[in-house]
């Protein structure tokens, strides 16, 4: 189960890599293939849905850090409600991948 879940980590970083502002293409192709065999070496629903949570916690908490750069700037938050902010958001967004997992 380790290895699936280091996989799935590892498909969230490098599908991230393929948005802006790196904007590595070709990672879209090759970052979801650890995240698939993951999935597809899965033993129960509960484990691909775990996959997929951390497969998109993963690849939310790069995606959308710029949030805490805005939150403290433009919104004014102290940097702990802002981090706090942040990581809920992100959990919210790995939701949507657990899901389809």
């Amino acid at each position: 189960m380790i290895p699936s879940l280091v996989a799935s980590a590892l498909s969230g970083l490098l599908f991230s890599f393929s948005f802006a502002p790196t904007r590595l293409d070709l990672l879209a192709w090759i970052g979801l293939v650890p995240f698939f065999w993951a999935l597809g070496r899965s033993p129960t629903r509960g484990h691909a849905a775990l996959f997929g949570l951390v497969f998109g916690f993963a690849f939310s908490l790069l995606d959308v850090s710029w949030v805490y750069r805005t939150l403290l700037i433009h919104g004014h938050f102290a940097p702990l409600p802002a981090v706090l902010t942040l990581l809920g958001m992100v959990a919210t967004l790995a939701l949507f991948p657990a899901g389809f997992a």
